[in-house]
């Protein structure tokens, strides 16, 4: 399932209803109501992150100029040189207080920004599922990306970081879940998959107890993609 269309002729007329109107790099676009909304979200972030990094670089620039302005008063006047130091000192005190309160908003938006960006690409990856299954897709896809040292979204496989690129690892979510993915009748013969006892094939109650044990530790993916066939 696409969830956008560069134009409106192109949304398939049973699910127009859920494509929406979209401003994107000056263009209109359609594209679903749930990933608009996360799109929304994300630009939000992003400029509350600029002004709130605005303001810190303009706060910097305030105290500095106040604190040479009280070093050049200071020279004029040796007498009231004490006077000044504590004027000074004080100020550096609210820099330092409101400095570290604007670095933790920063900190915090830049997290809400990289949350926002995982939100889209995990509504993106879990419209390959079902009505029934989309949110247990999401979950799993959910467990497959992270965010490393630069903050960039990447793929983990067994919980390390790999060279997949989204786009790539979209690809390859048919495979890695099949139960979980929409069905596309092929060309002939059984789907992929449909025979013999691979991981995807296999069903909740095709293991033991002590196996289930051993995949929710090992495997949290493959476990939540497990509870759906139960």
């Amino acid at each position: 399932m696409k969830l956008k269309y560069k134009s409106k002729d192109e949304i398939p007329a049973d699910v127009a209803e859920f494509f929406v109107e979209f401003e994107e790099n000056g263009s209109t676009v359609y594209v679903h109501k749930e990933l608009a909304d996360t799109l929304r979200d994300t630009f939000r972030t992003k400029g509350d992150l600029t002004e709130a990094q605005t303001k810190l670089n303009e706060l910097g620039g305030t105290v500095k100029k106040l604190k040479q302005s009280l070093e050049d008063r200071e020279l004029d006047d040796k007498k009231d040189q004490g006077k000044y130091k504590e004027i000074a000192d004080d100020w550096e005190k609210r820099y330092n207080a409101d400095t570290e309160k604007l670095r933790k908003e920063v900190d915090d938006l830049k997290n809400e920004s990289r949350q926002s960006v995982k939100k889209a690409a995990i509504a993106r990856m879990s419209a390959h599922g079902t009505e029934e299954t989309r949110s247990v897709l999401a979950r799993v896809v959910g467990l497959d990306l992270d965010f490393n040292e630069d903050g960039e979204l990447i793929v983990l496989e067994d919980g390390k970081a790999t060279s997949l690129s989204l786009d790539e690892y979209e690809k390859t979510i048919a495979d890695r879940y099949p139960s979980l993915v929409a069905e596309v009748p092929s060309n002939g013969g059984d789907a992929k998959g449909s025979k013999g006892g691979s991981p995807g094939s296999k069903k909740w109650a095709d293991y033991t107890s002590a196996e289930l044990s051993d995949i929710r530790k090992s495997n949290p993916a493959q476990y939540e993609q497990l509870k759906a066939t139960r």
